[in-house]
This record gives structure tokens, sequence and C-alpha cells, in this order.
């Protein structure tokens, strides 16, 4: 039977009602094949390869987190790129711990070890370590062995900031997960370099599709080839975390 582990969250400041098929994802990443961490990734209808919006977990570089077993004092904290915080405590006592809460609903966590569960922009690849749902057992609410906790039509996945706001936040949090243990300044400068160069870009694409029907076609291949979106964690979404950037079609 799959380990149950305790959450303990608490989120600033997520409005609504809990989402039912809402997933934050605890994941091990690896960096080109060499550098380790940790990101949280939040899925507002389901798991899938691609996260609506995702965090790294602060650790020592080149380490990823401990999950389990920690002070209680001591929670694991991640913020996304939204400012959104989510604070977790794991224990692994027995197969029930006890029920994790916040201030608007429960989340259950699960053991859950599912390899390449998603990929950060090509480089980095993540392996899900604990699945925190809302339901009585890890995976999606349509498994076999899970069973939703609400029998509700999965809500809309909206998102609170445009595409080019995406793409800032994303870019901005790799920058920061990529140069944990170096000066943070440093990486935000980066992070934010990044942002700039995307926005020039896509900015170029959207005159060219606008002045010629055949340079619109290339700048549409151009983008599909482009950096894969979606991956370190947020608690977002219409439920108890609103995600802060959407990385479906959703640190």
């Amino acid at each position: 039977m799959a380990s149950f582990i305790i959450l303990s969250a608490f989120i600033l400041f997520a409005h609504g009602s809990p989402a039912p098929y809402e997933h934050v994802i605890l994941a091990d990443c690896v960096f080109t094949h060499f550098i380790r961490l940790s990101h949280m990734a939040y899925y507002s209808l389901g798991i899938t390869s691609n996260p609506d919006t995702v965090t790294v977990v602060p650790t020592h570089r080149n380490v990823t987190a401990v999950w389990a077993d920690r002070n209680s004092s001591e929670p694991l904290t991640a913020t996304f790129p939204d400012g959104i915080f989510f604070k977790a405590n794991l224990s692994a006592r027995n197969d029930l711990a006890r029920l994790g809460y916040n201030d608007f609903t429960s989340f259950n966590c699960w053991k859950y070890n599912r390899t390449q569960i998603y990929s950060w922009y090509n480089d980095v690849t993540c392996d899900a370590v604990y699945d925190c749902n809302h339901q009585a057992a890890a995976g999606d609410p349509a498994s076999i062995n899970a069973t939703a906790t609400s029998s509700s039509t999965p809500p809309a996945n909206t998102s609170r900031t445009s595409n080019s706001d995406d793409n800032k936040s994303n870019e901005i949090a790799l920058g920061v997960g990529i140069g944990l243990g170096l000066p943070s300044i440093i990486v935000t400068i980066v992070g934010v370099w990044l942002a700039w160069k995307k926005a020039i870009e896509h900015r170029r694409g959207s005159h060219a599709g606008s002045t010629s029907p055949q340079m619109a076609s290339n700048s549409s291949s151009s983008a599909s080839g482009g950096v894969t979106q979606g991956v370190v964690a947020n608690a977002g979404g219409t439920g108890a975390l609103s995600p802060p950037a959407s990385q479906t079609s959703g640190p």
C-alpha cells in the first residue's frame, strides 16, 4: 500500500474554493545530467508532462530537498514566480500520519515515484517523489486506485497573466533555479535578461507576421520549436492555490 505522507501547507493568499483535481508534485530534478535540484510543480486539472507552473525548492547547490521527516518548525518553503509561497512539513511515521491543512482545504501527500514526469526548458528533467492532492491515493482522479473527493466538473484552467508575463516568470524562475548557491543578484539579472531577450524575439515575430503571410508561417514554425514551457512549483489554479503562470495550452 502506498505510503501516506502529511502535508502542512500555508498559502499566501489564494482566493476561491479548492479545485478538486489539482495536484502539487514534489520532484527531484537534474540539470544537464549532472546538477541536482528540487521543484514543486502545480497542476490544476490533472498530471501531465506540462505543469501549470513550477518553482525551485531552495537547497544547497547540487543537492535535492529532504522532503520527509523534517523538524516541524523548519518546513520546506518555495515561492512561485507570482509571489505565492508554499510551505510543507512531511512526516512518514505510518501509512497515515495525519491530515495536512491550510485556510482553504486539505492536501493528502502520497509517495509517488514517477520518472521523467516533466522537463523544464529541455535541460532540467524531473522525477516525481510525492503527489499532494485531494484524493484517496496518488495519481489522477481517473486512475483505478484514486478517488476524487468531489464529483464536480473540473474547473476551467484560467490564467491571471498574459503569455508574455508567463515567459518572463518562467525564465526568471529558471535563472534562480540554476543559480542556487550563487549570489542571488547575478541570477536575477540573468533571468531578467533572458526574459527581455525572449520579449524582443516575440515582438519581432509578431511584426513579421503582420507584414508577410510567408514570414508569419516561418515565425510560427520557429515558435513551435522553441523552449518547452512548464515546470518548477506553485499551488494555484481556481482552487486553494492559484497558479501564477499557466504552463499548459501552464523553483
